[in-house]
């Protein structure tokens, strides 16, 4: 509230653009993971010719890009949601909700009770959701949902075994795909010279990108260890910077190796530039339920680096689209570039990075089987 105060305007029950849309919940308004995602899903759902409202329970910077897209309201109380879920299907003939995430689970049963159909969609891996304490919002999420959308088979075992829930027919797996938008040409050559002209050491040099804000659950310590143990390729990262920064960068207990780069963040257009000199994608994460950027580096050809153990990454990465590491480790991940980083291997993987590959993660399809769960 304090950093988004002219949010109050949106605290007031939003007059809908039609009738018989979908409420999309969202627990947060940050520029993060599932935040994005409840965005995009709004922006398809309305280009799909489907009548939307927004309910976000929080003040937050992307409030105003919600609202640009259709009616948005903020509700931090469930008396209110249950007020205005009642106005909408009462006076407008709403009747469906999507529920992205655990963390609104706790909010489910009310719309249950006033007979909305509901799906929802869990992002959580376990740890996220024993972490945040949400196992009785998880629980009350399989319990009153009508269908459930994990995105990995991993996020469905683990959430499973940790609230002590059992497989339903109504649970279904289904990865949510890519809604990054790929730069024109012009536009890339553009950026990429833009690139070259700011950081002229990288030009010619095989470059490993890693996307994300500067966490340790992204593994940002792990990337600037891994570039030290690779001294002849460049390591540039792009995403939001965080706390951690300054921690990792102390871990190495010494300066930041010469062949790393922070490029900060990157709008699409820029990160077009960067996919499309990259060599590699190192996904350094601990854990990462489904990471959004394993589809966009498909979409540029770029091979993938993950760990096995850090979530989602095991059910998409393989040996004919990138390397997995046993764990998330430096030494592990210098290995795995160094094997996908010869000549043959790399030719060989983007020979099987198909455009069938890339369009069975088409966004626009993964939000008509959603809408088509009602």
């Amino acid at each position: 509230m304090v950093a988004n105060p002219s949010d109050a305007k949106y605290l007031k029950f939003a007059t809908p653009t039609g009738k018989d849309g979908v409420v999309l919940l969202i627990h947060e308004s940050n520029r993060l993971g599932a935040s994005l995602l409840l965005l995009h899903t709004a922006e398809e759902m309305v280009k799909q010719g489907i009548n939307v409202y927004i309910i976000s329970r929080q003040f937050g910077e992307l409030n105003d890009e919600y609202a640009a897209v259709a009616p948005t309201q903020i509700i931090l109380a469930e008396t209110a949601f249950k007020m205005t879920l009642k106005r909408l299907k009462d006076e407008f003939g709403y009747h469906r909700i999507l529920m992205v995430t655990a963390s609104v689970g706790d909010w489910t049963k009310a719309a249950h009770d006033l007979g909305y159909n509901i799906v929802s969609e869990i992002h959580e891996l376990a740890y996220v959701v024993q972490f945040l304490g949400l196992e009785k919002a998880t629980r009350e999420m399989l319990n009153y949902s009508d269908k459930i959308v994990f995105s990995t088979t991993i996020a469905r075992s683990e959430v499973l075994n940790l609230v002590n829930a059992q497989d339903d027919v109504k649970i279904i797996i289904r990865p949510q795909g890519v809604y990054f938008k790929k730069a024109d040409p012009e536009t890339i050559r553009k950026n990429i010279e833009t690139i070259y002209t700011e950081h002229p050491d990288i030009k010619d040099k095989k470059i490993v990108v890693g996307i994300g804000n500067t966490s340790g659950r992204k593994g940002f310590d792990l990337f600037i260890k891994t570039a030290k143990l690779v001294p002849n390729d460049m390591f540039l990262w792009a995403g939001k910077r965080e706390l951690f920064f300054n921690k990792a960068v102390k871990s190495l207990g010494s300066p930041l190796p010469n062949n790393f780069l922070y490029l900060g963040q990157m709008n699409s257009e820029q990160l077009s530039a960067l996919y499309s000199i990259a060599s590699i994608l190192l996904l350094s994460s601990r854990k990462d339920t489904l990471p959004s950027v394993i589809f966009e580096a498909l979409i540029f050809d770029v091979p993938i680096i993950a760990a096995r153990d850090s979530g989602g990454a095991v059910d998409l990465v393989n040996d004919e689209n990138g390397v997995l590491t046993d764990t998330a480790d430096a030494l592990e991940f210098a290995k795995a570039i160094q094997e996908l980083l010869n000549p043959d291997k790399l030719a060989q993987i983007k020979k099987h990075i198909t455009n069938q590959d890339r369009e069975k993660y088409s966004f626009s399809e993964y939000i008509r089987y959603i809408v088509g769960l009602f």
